[in-house]
């Protein structure tokens, strides 16, 4: 255990764990980011279009559904914010076809009447009002330090940074010096942060 600027890093499954030393307020809720987060960058046409089931949850990260059931045996509601220029009834409606949608409680998609895209405060406090608890339990995962980590931080919600192969090229710098309340490298990280959880 490492500690450096007043962080801790704990190894977990070979993958680092970051987080601030600060005490938070418990996580109740957590929303994802859609495209880099919990599906591949550039494949959200494959998810809506693709005739077959399967291929549309190849889209997935391979430990995203393991994740977000974690969470709900955790007790720990689920939703999503994206920013996306695709039909909203498309994407509804794929992730009805895929069961996707039993998963996730609230989806906020920027392109909704009245909507605009993440950093944009409208998006995150619509959906804190979904998840019917204060921001400061509900806990925000990206894979984009400028909307995602930032834009949630602006409305009051924690933020987890999730550094991958779909993040800019900066993600290394913001890894170690950005304002995220939790750095990291796998969905699958999450879940140690709800271990007391389980009953």
């Amino acid at each position: 255990m490492n500690q450096k600027k007043n962080k801790i890093i704990l190894v977990y499954n070979s993958t680092f764990l970051l987080f601030m030393t600060t005490n938070k307020r418990p996580i109740k809720f957590v929303f994802f980011d859609w495209g880099g987060t919990l599906a591949y960058s550039g494949t959200r046409d494959q998810f809506i279009y693709h005739p077959y089931i399967n291929r549309r949850l190849d889209v997935l990260k391979p430990d995203a559904i393991y994740t977000i059931k974690s969470l709900h045996d955790r007790e720990i509601g689920t939703g999503i914010i994206t920013n996306t220029n695709h039909s909203i009834k498309d994407m509804t409606q794929s992730l009805m076809d895929t069961g996707l949608s039993q998963l996730f409680e609230c989806i906020y998609y920027s392109n909704s009447k009245g909507m605009c895209s993440k950093p944009c405060r409208k998006i995150f406090n619509d959906a804190i009002k979904c998840a019917g608890v204060p921001p400061g339990n509900i806990l925000y995962v990206g894979n984009n330090y400028f909307t995602d980590v930032l834009g949630a931080n602006r409305s009051g919600m924690q933020s987890a940074f999730l550094i991958n192969n779909d993040t800019n090229r900066f993600n290394e710098f913001f890894a170690h010096n950005g304002q995220q309340d939790y750095t990291i490298y796998e969905l699958s990280d999450l879940v140690p942060l709800f271990s007391n959880n389980l009953s």
